[in-house]
């Protein structure tokens, strides 16, 4: 099952890659060299983070759904290609 929760992107010029982190999950953060592999990347730490969560009984936080006025505080992997 594919999980939906909102990212916020940025470029890390000191790592020189993408850095995303997933607000409604706390902690749970993710990098990539280009955004498809920070998104396939993002998706994988967001699938360990609840499988984590739910081992420790945790309740999973639900997305919210605010929107920013970025359009790239809010991104859900796969919407949104990299320039070519």
């Amino acid at each position: 099952m594919r999980n939906h929760y909102s990212m916020k992107v940025r470029w890390s010029l000191k790592d020189r890659c993408y850095v995303s982190e997933v607000p409604a999950l706390p902690g749970c953060m993710s990098d990539g060299k280009t955004l498809e592999e920070l998104f396939r990347n993002t998706d994988r730490i967001i699938d360990e983070w609840i499988a984590t969560a739910k081992g420790d009984k945790l309740v999973i936080p639900k997305e919210d759904g605010k929107i920013t006025d970025n359009p790239l505080d809010n991104v859900i992997p796969g919407n949104l290609k990299e320039a070519g």
